[in-house]
């Protein structure tokens, strides 16, 4: 399949921010990346300012893009009607917004995303090969060549800080001959 566009959740989009610079991230041509609108208004609560900085390429040409669910839109009836059923708080409302999205405008989109129950969501919703794990956009970055070697290290050794479940930079990985990151 190829893919249309990759929708990050908030930790991958924070752990690229960290990583990328944003002069750079404009150039990054053909590539699409969406960010769901409860994580867009969240931006300011980053006192880094460095998702503002990276999301705020996307107002001039830059690959980012927003995954918006407005009322009326076919989007808003899986979010609001199925997958926010029983949900009062904001928990877990960009992951909701981008796989209703997913599901309603892009069917060959990929959603990434590293949290233990956005996983199994999307995966039960969207189905096999719409779900990915931060490595795996950090992998495409690597061989498209968007991302220096040294970037991609610390994309890979931030990703598997970040992500207590996992013992390590993945096996797949940290073995790979093209891969400069070593567990």
């Amino acid at each position: 399949m190829a893919v249309s566009a990759w929708i990050l959740d908030d930790r991958p989009f924070g752990l690229l921010a960290q990583v990328a610079d944003a002069a750079r991230v404009r150039a990054w041509a053909g590539l699409r990346l969406l960010i769901p609108e409860a994580t867009i208004r969240q931006l300011d609560n980053d006192r880094s300012g460095r998702r503002r900085g990276l999301y705020g390429a996307s107002e001039e040409a830059s690959p980012f893009g927003r995954v918006e669910v407005r009322i009326g839109d076919p989007a808003a009836e899986i979010l609001y009607g199925h997958l926010r059923d029983g949900f009062k708080e904001e928990a877990s409302l960009a992951e909701h917004e981008a796989v209703a999205w997913a599901l309603t405008h892009a069917e060959d989109s990929v959603f990434v995303c590293c949290d233990r129950r956005a996983v199994l969501t999307a995966l039960a919703e969207l189905g096999r090969g719409r779900v990915a794990h931060p490595f795996d956009l950090w992998l495409l970055l690597r061989d498209l060549g968007l991302v220096a070697p040294e970037e991609f290290d610390a994309l890979c050794r931030s990703t598997a800080a970040a992500d207590t479940g996992l013992p390590g930079i993945p096996w797949r990985i940290s073995h790979d001959e093209r891969a400069g990151a070593r567990g």
